[in-house]
């Protein structure tokens, strides 16, 4: 019994101490090109009737519902 609250005990430190020495600059990017004109775009994207249509963030969600009112 000993033993196992050595071994957890260890790796708790381990987790907690490990991270210091560890890269902390990490950089995560997704880009894409879209072919339409930048008006078209931009008229896409800051329209709220729009989003509900290509907001990729609920699919996952089945308990998600988006309204919109005018």
């Amino acid at each position: 019994m000993k033993k196992v609250f050595l071994i957890l005990g260890s790796l708790i430190l381990m987790g907690l101490i490990l991270p210091t020495f560890l890269n902390s600059n990490f950089k995560m990017s997704r880009s894409i090109a879209i072919n339409a004109p930048i008006a078209t775009v931009f008229s896409r994207l800051t329209d709220l009737h729009e989003y509900v249509k290509w907001n990729p963030f609920p699919e996952g969600d089945p308990t998600n519902q988006a309204e919109v009112s005018n």
